[in-house]
This record gives structure tokens, sequence and C-alpha cells, in this order.
């Protein structure tokens, strides 16, 4: 404000624009200062997931898909791999997870993780290991089965 009245013309630029930077430090430091800290880790029962369809950081979305036999894996797969699934987590019998799974691994090495889900003892899961499982989901976990 001048005597006259308000500023007109090249006189009111920079003081808008100072105002622009001022405001736009004092965003800066606010978000830096209270917006970005760490968020604690969770717990570890929020690891414990029951979804058919999840989202995982640094692997991406993971299908729990249950099946009879390891037919028609490849095509479930497939179909996954297609709507951006990153990792199956393949639910069969003992008897057909093993062939489920060489099948799998067979046909989508290093695009998708395979894994398996609804196994329960430890057992099971050195089984599932020992057939190529890449990862294990599990809904309850057993000291056992953790450690194998």
């Amino acid at each position: 404000m001048t005597r006259n009245g308000p500023r007109r013309g090249h006189a009111s630029v920079p003081a808008i624009l100072f105002t622009a930077a001022v405001v736009a430090v004092m965003a800066v430091v606010w978000a830096l200062w209270e917006g970005w800290r760490p968020e604690p880790l969770p717990p570890e029962e929020r690891f414990v997931v029951d979804d058919p369809i999840v989202h995982i950081p640094k692997v991406g979305l993971v299908a729990r898909v249950a099946m009879q036999d390891g037919e028609d894996v490849v095509r479930i797969v497939e179909a996954l791999q297609r709507g951006g699934v990153t990792a199956v987590a393949l639910q069969a019998t003992m008897r057909a997870m093993p062939q489920a799974i060489s099948r799998a691994r067979a046909a989508f090495a290093r695009r998708v993780l395979i894994g398996v889900a609804g196994v329960r003892t430890a057992q099971d899961v050195q089984e599932a290991v020992r057939a190529g499982a890449e990862f294990v989901l599990m809904t309850s976990v057993e000291a056992e089965a953790a450690r194998a």
C-alpha cells in the first residue's frame, strides 16, 4: 500500500513472488519436519493375510489360488499375470502340489513368483520348498513351520 492506494504494475510482482517463495519454503519445512517421519513397523500379526489378492510392497500383487489338481495351473497363472499379478500362491492337496509348482515354475520362470498357501505343518512347508515353492503364505504360523 502506498499513500495513493494499492501498488499497481511492476512494483507488485516482486512482492507476490516473495510471498509465494516464503509459502513454498514454509511448506517444505513443514513436510520435512512433520510429514515425512518414518512410521513404526506394523506388528507381526498384520503380516498374516487371508485375502485372495494382496499387495505386498516390493513384490506387487499376490494371488492365492485354490485348485483340485495341477492340470489348469499354467492357464490360471497366465491369466493372473496378464491381470498384473506378480506372485501366485497355489493351494492344493499335498499330492497335487509338487506337480502344480513344477508346471508353473517351468512356464513362468523369472516372470511370476510361484509359492504355496494353505500349508500348516513344518513337513508340508519343507515338501513345498523341495518342490520349488519360492514363498509360503500361512494363515497361522507354528514355530516349527516358521523355522522350516
